[in-house]
């Protein structure tokens, strides 16, 4: 079964992209740079040629893009969508201009979760499911940029690179006992959160779950996983992040359950919610 179909299944909802709001902001400014009245007349023109509010346009941007060259020219219409791309690409993680907007456009899209990951304050347990490498350095450079008083530790294949963390690798958990790594990790968590005495959450990553279920540890870390359940009691933010081409379909179901929020790797990155309880 597709995961975002078990999420659904289990009432979890997709948080709304904000990418047309960002897309028809960043129009209108750079717009309105040549002139209130100038932006006015060229909307005018553009809402003539097509019949489509403004809104309508910027959501559909090639239209808008085939109808701004007609208006201004070819020359004056690049130079106004390269201004566009240039406000648009400070929500995401891109660096240059030197890609198709659609393109650009669902990075805005995945630049919402990240925005979550840097910013959520509350005491959280998410659940990461993703396919690729690059995603999960992304997610965890992230998880990790926004530096408090608490103390922040990540559980990893290999040492990290990420600086003023506690790092533990998975090995280590298992050094002289594979079968006490979960208590061990249970141990580590412990300790580093006993020494948090600021306002600001712990917070605790860990890149591949799966390392649990591929060494036979997979049934108590689950049942370690459930403890902790959707909503910490204690003053954290919990990142659990699984390799989602390595876990059984029998396993995701009870794995989502014990999450508050779920981003789910596809073709793109998305961000879900648990249902609210009454």
């Amino acid at each position: 079964m597709h995961s975002s179909h078990v999420l659904l299944t289990l009432g979890y909802s997709p948080i709304a992209s904000k990418s047309d709001k960002v897309l028809l902001e960043s129009t209108q400014k750079v717009l309105k740079t040549f002139g209130q009245s100038s932006y006015r007349d060229l909307i005018d023109k553009l809402h003539a040629k097509t019949g489509m509010s403004e809104n309508e346009l910027i959501k559909n941007f090639h239209l808008f893009e085939d109808a701004l060259k007609q208006s201004t020219g070819t020359v004056s219409a690049k130079i106004m969508i390269d201004m566009i791309k240039e406000e648009v690409i400070k929500h995401t993680h891109l660096k240059t201009i030197n890609h198709k907007i659609e393109e650009i456009i669902k990075k805005v899209e995945e630049y919402g979760v990240y925005d979550f990951i840097i910013n959520t304050s509350s005491f959280e347990h998410i659940l990461v499911l993703y396919k690729d490498r690059e995603t999960i350095n992304l997610i965890l450079s992230d998880f990790f940029s926004k530096k408090t008083q608490a103390p922040f530790g990540l559980i990893s294949e290999h040492p990290t690179k990420i600086k003023d963390i506690r790092n533990i690798t998975y090995d280590k958990l298992a050094e002289k006992d594979k079968n006490g790594a979960v208590k061990k990790l249970l141990a580590w968590v412990t300790d580093m959160h006993s020494c948090n005495t600021s306002a600001f959450p712990t917070k605790v990553a860990s890149e591949d779950c799966t390392w649990y279920i591929r060494n036979n540890l997979g049934a108590e870390h689950l049942k370690l996983e459930s403890s902790v359940g959707a909503k910490p009691y204690q003053k954290m933010i919990i990142l659990c992040a699984y390799n989602i081409s390595k876990i059984s379909p029998d396993d995701l179901e009870s794995l989502i359950k014990s999450h508050s929020y779920v981003i789910l790797q596809n073709d793109s990155i998305v961000l879900y919610r648990a249902p609210v309880k009454n």
